[in-house]
């Protein structure tokens, strides 16, 4: 069976796609060689690593501050996002960029009518983002959530309805009802009831694990979540996606179940509760049926390498950490990144102390006020854009902008502009269209080929230990 990305013509020649992912591959390797191995290997022989582009990003928030106070600025030198903007629809890039360029103005607003108050002159990217986040963004993100949640439930269930109606009419007309159980033949697919023995057996055992390590969670608790809401949530995001190829997200479900829980400490926050959405599987059911391939076959192989895959994944991981400080300067995107992720997850884990007593950073961070403006911003925003018969993937998207980094944000904007404005009229829409998903899946290997050589030296140097003389 050919490949259907890089697939070679009937007469052998070479098609487009494998062209388009050739030169993929050679901007990856070539930019990757640039952005990611130069500070690789420079780090490997030199005391600080030498940096042709910034990583992760050139910092500007201590120029502008001046002017753009309480601002994150700074430009980012990412290729891949700028070509994965050729890929996201414009109307979502498009209110992701709205986002950025409203707390431009917006910021500065809020600093001077005291509401941005944790800023200081001074902070980088991370802190400007985090201080803004406590004073004001976590409350609107998460309403911003909430509210895309509701419309995203309100246009599935309206699809859902209309395709539910059609699938009954064709089902009435051929007088054919398949039954639930029914696995198609030859595929090596299980028995559906022993697979639902499987995952209650597994959740069960999921179940005993949590109460052990968190004795304070209740046994409801872990039975709702583990026994009745995921397997309702897996069973009609599986039905959704396959009727109208849509998906139904209720964010923060664990987040709110575990401040429900009565639990206190960090301790429940890293607890493997089994609060997974499996629905992502029947599409993968899917694949194996394309190309031929027999679920107990995928069994196998995965009792196989995940294993393997533990033990060395420990293995390379330790010899990693050894190599380096982390964070440190030797893993510059780490260095921000790490700390702009610990930082976001502790206003959460903040939020059931152990001991009362005190205002925690998700008390300080939490506003009523501001959640629900902004879930009712969002619902009102939609009926707006629905009547007007404006593109409402705009709101997922400034719902998007407000929780990401936006110097990434703003390159990804471009990578829409240029695919919409000249590309598209260079190429044409629709071969563009087509091009895109393979050139970046090409950069993608390139890259990813840059750094696995550049990390492999690195590697290397560590494990060379220096003669004493």
């Amino acid at each position: 069976r050919q490949d259907t990305t890089l697939a070679e013509g009937e007469a052998g020649e070479k098609t487009w796609r494998w062209t388009m992912f050739s030169i993929g591959t050679m901007l990856g390797l070539f930019y990757g060689a640039i952005y990611l191995a130069v500070p690789v290997i420079s780090g490997a022989i030199l005391d600080k690593p030498l940096m042709i582009l910034p990583l992760p990003w050139y910092e500007l928030s201590q120029t502008t501050e001046g002017f753009l106070p309480a601002v994150p600025t700074g430009i980012a030198f990412e290729l891949g996002i700028l070509i994965l903007g050729f890929i996201i629809p414009f109307w979502a890039a498009l209110g992701s960029f709205i986002s950025v360029a409203s707390m431009w103005v917006l910021n500065p607003i809020l600093h001077k009518a005291g509401v941005l108050t944790t800023w200081q002159p001074g902070m980088g990217t991370v802190d400007v983002l985090i201080s803004n986040y406590i004073d004001f963004y976590f409350s609107v993100v998460m309403g911003l959530l909430v509210g895309t949640a509701i419309v995203s439930i309100y246009q599935t269930s309206k699809h859902l309805i209309r395709s539910w109606a059609d699938i009954a009419r064709r089902k009435r007309e051929m007088g054919q009802v398949d039954s639930l159980w029914k696995t198609p033949a030859g595929r090596g697919d299980w028995s559906v009831k022993l697979c639902i023995v499987g995952y209650f057996i597994a959740a069960g055992a999921l179940m005993i694990v949590c109460k052990k390590l968190v004795p304070q969670f209740s046994w409801f608790f872990l039975f709702f979540y583990a026994m009745l809401f995921i397997p309702l949530l897996t069973y009609l995001n599986a039905r959704i996606k396959g009727i109208v190829g849509m998906h139904v997200e209720v964010p923060m479900v664990r987040e709110a179940a575990i401040l429900l829980s009565g639990a206190k400490g960090i301790t429940p926050w890293l607890a493997p509760i089994p609060m997974w959405d499996y629905s992502r599987i029947p599409m993968e059911l899917r694949t194996l049926e394309l190309t031929g391939t027999k679920i107990s076959s995928l069994f196998k192989v995965w009792l196989f390498a995940t294993p393997m895959l533990f033990v060395v994944s420990m293995l390379f991981w330790q010899f990693l950490w050894q190599s380096d400080p982390i964070p440190g300067q030797g893993f510059p995107a780490a260095k921000q990144l790490l700390d702009y992720q610990a930082k976001q997850k502790m206003i959460l884990w903040s939020a059931n102390p152990v001991e009362e007593g005190g205002e925690t950073l998700f008390q300080k961070a939490f506003n009523l006020k501001f959640f629900v403006g902004a879930a009712g911003g969002v619902v009102v925003a939609y009926a707006v854009l629905a009547l007007l018969g404006l593109p409402t993937i705009m709101l997922f998207g400034l719902a998007r902008g407000y929780a990401a980094i936006p110097h990434h944000l703003v390159i990804e904007f471009m990578g829409c502009c240029l695919a919409r404005f000249y590309l598209y009229k260079k190429f044409g829409k629709k071969k563009f269209l087509h091009f895109a998903p393979v050139l970046l899946a090409g950069f993608t290997v390139g890259m990813g080929l840059s750094g696995m050589g550049a990390a492999a030296v690195k590697l290397i140097q560590s494990a060379i230990s220096q003669a004493p003389f």
